[in-house]
């Protein structure tokens, strides 16, 4: 059974990854396996607007399950829009 400190390490290596990438923006909690990356467009940045979030704690490794988000949080502008369009085309 992997770790905490695989998982952190796993995302270490992601967020390097996307980093690279031109136009990601990557934030990471030290310590934890966390990972939130963002494009500069998604107003995101005081972590409030849109973004792609995932994170393993103990819960996510008992369950051998981990969320793999898209928020968008009460910080972006249009946010009831951008949820009614995202969850209309999801079903596409």
């Amino acid at each position: 059974m992997a770790s905490i400190n695989d998982y952190i390490t796993a995302f270490d290596k992601l967020a390097k990854q996307f980093s690279e990438m031109e136009g990601w923006e990557v934030r990471q909690e030290k310590g934890n396996a966390y990972l939130h990356v963002s494009k500069p467009n998604w107003q995101d940045e005081n972590m409030n607007g849109i973004h792609l979030e995932t994170y393993i704690m103990d819960g996510q490794l008992q369950s051998g399950y981990a969320p793999v988000c898209v928020h968008c949080e009460g910080g972006f502008p249009k946010q009831r829009e951008f949820m009614l369009l995202f969850t209309e085309r999801q079903e596409q």
